[in-house]
This record gives C-alpha cells, structure tokens and sequence, in this order.
C-alpha cells in the first residue's frame, strides 16, 4: 500500500524524528515567585485535619521587563569649621560623568537610543512612541537631537599624526 503524503501538511518534520527540544534559558537571570496555598485552605474541609507538605511543582517563563528609571545623584555639600586662609570654604564630590555635557540622558539610555536608531533601524517617532508605553513623554525631536551630537563627539576625536580634525 502507497504511504499518503498528506501529513506533511500538517507536521512540518518527519514522523518519529527527535525534535529540538526547548531551548536552555538558564544563563538568564532569575526571579523567583512563590505561589503557595492559603493557610485557611490547607485543611481537609470534612474533618479538619492538616495537608503534610510533599513537594512542588515548578514551572519557567520568560519574562520581557524594560525598565525606565530615574537616577537622582546627590553630592553633599561640606562647609569648613575652621579659619584656615588658603582652603575652599565648601567641598562636594564632583558630578558624575556625561556623555552629552548638560544632558539630561544617562550614558546607557543613549548607547540603547543608538542601539534602536541605527542598528534596529526604529524613526525616532516610533522610538518615543514605545518610550511613551513604558511612562516616558519625550518628543521625537528630543531623541532626533541626541544622534548627531554623538556623531559629531566621534568625528572630531584628536588622532594621533594628524593635524587636524578632518
């Protein structure tokens, strides 16, 4: 009898051939979540008696956070005691580096903006567009003005041998 070829439809591998199997996610870093029994439901409902605790079962996913944060750097300020002639009358660690001096953005945000313009290819318009999903209202013109001044940092970096910045 002539075998129907009318699966092939419907599996898109030969029958009785070992498959993939699932991929290994385990380099991921993980959180775990404890879903456990209410105390008040842990008893026989007849006759009142206790469930002994046997095992557990456990299940993995795969979870996409995207986590937009603000970084608020504060730097005490220290006045001096003393009289001392020749020494600052106030002290204060000095502010974090910037990539863009007086921006706003910190540097990873900017390497992610870079990341989804260029490399990810996404119009700034539809870039804010997910900002704005994750509570983040900045106009497109904002993260448009981020690029160029990258670019121009990287340009006119001083090369060694050469006399100027071309």
């Amino acid at each position: 009898m002539a075998r129907s070829w009318r699966w092939l439809r419907r599996s898109p591998r030969w029958p009785g051939s070992r498959g993939h199997g699932r991929r290994d996610y385990s380099h991921l870093p993980e959180r775990e979540e404890i879903h456990d029994v209410p105390e008040d439901q842990r008893a026989c409902p007849r006759c009142g008696s206790e469930y002994a605790r046997f095992g557990e079962e456990t299940c993995e996913q795969v979870e996409w956070e995207v986590r937009l944060i603000r970084v608020v750097h504060r730097r005490p300020t220290y006045r001096r005691t003393c009289r001392c002639p020749g020494v600052p009358g106030v002290i204060a660690a000095p502010p974090p580096a910037k990539a863009i001096t007086g921006g706003r953005f910190a540097t990873g945000f900017l390497a992610r903006l870079l990341v989804e313009k260029f490399a990810v290819a996404r119009p700034a318009h539809r870039i804010a567009a997910a900002l704005s999903f994750d509570g983040m209202e900045v106009s497109d013109g904002t993260l448009a003005g981020c690029s160029p001044r990258w670019r121009r940092w990287n340009v006119f970096a001083a090369v060694e041998g050469k006399d100027s910045h071309r």
